[in-house]
């Protein structure tokens, strides 16, 4: 069995709503970042977009009321607005990508480059409260590994390597300045978000997306680069339903459960 190894590491997160349903508007979940006498600001718990030039992308949503009032039930909204924001967390700038309902950020988006867009630096308390809840988005977060399986569907055995069942209790841990796999960490990662096809899995991984319970062709995938040693190790973690995943490690699926944090933006 190998070490881990995650100086250099190469990780492909699979982003699933569920393993049954494909995403759906309706399910999406917003959580709270700010509120204001006059409004608050929601993030779309689901919305992460992270690139690989180090700047990730979320969805932020404003509820303008007629009346201020310190009594939350007498609040009449106005209006809604959606936002697209993309930040530089290293440089701690950001830029709107799209701004309105739906149907006019997709227009807006689609009309013009993100590269053509200027950079500005997060305004003060609002933006820094921005830019924390994007980084507190899955898949960042800690994640603890309760139990694995092989290829097989076997599950854990008194014969199995004692460097494998000692895996059982240790947290994986994804940051936007690091990574980590029980003490051993990667510094200053890079993130992408693409698409990856169940052609693709079958040929990383030599199983189907159908194997592991997942009925479509392409899933949202993070891939997650840290170029500091010689090797390069390969992890794929693929998201279920209610804080769950499984990540493939050197031929095992390692269970994984999200550690419940307070959102604290």
């Amino acid at each position: 069995m190998k070490q881990i190894h995650v100086l250099c590491a190469l990780v492909l997160i699979l982003l699933c709503c569920t393993t049954l349903t494909p995403c759906q508007e309706a399910d999406v979940e917003w959580l709270r970042v700010l509120t204001n006498e006059d409004s608050f600001i929601d993030v779309d718990r689901d919305s992460l977009v992270m690139d690989v030039e180090r700047v990730f992308t979320a969805r932020f949503r404003t509820t303008y009321f007629l009346d201020a009032s310190p009594k939350p039930k007498a609040l009449k909204t106005s209006r809604v607005q959606f936002d697209i924001i993309q930040f530089d967390a290293d440089s701690r700038n950001y830029r709107i990508l799209g701004s309105g309902d739906g149907e006019a950020i997709a227009v807006a988006m689609s009309n013009r480059s993100s590269k053509s867009l200027e950079w500005r630096s997060i305004p003060g308390r609002f933006g820094r409260k921005m830019l924390s809840s994007a980084r507190q988005l899955p898949p960042f977060g800690a994640w603890k590994i309760v139990s694995y399986r092989f290829a097989t569907g076997e599950g854990p055995s008194q014969d199995d390597p004692p460097g494998l069942k000692s895996l059982i209790g240790t947290n994986f841990t994804l940051r936007w300045d690091d990574i980590s796999i029980g003490e051993q960490t990667c510094k200053t990662p890079a993130f992408e978000t693409r698409t990856v096809t169940s052609d693709d899995y079958l040929k990383l991984t030599g199983s189907s997306f159908a194997s592991i319970g997942i009925p479509r062709s392409e899933v949202r995938a993070v891939l997650i680069k840290c170029p500091v040693s010689e090797n390069t190790v390969q992890y794929f973690v693929l998201r279920l339903p209610d804080e769950r995943a499984v990540m493939l490690w050197d031929g095992v699926f390692l269970e994984l459960h999200r550690i419940k944090t307070p959102f604290n933006p």
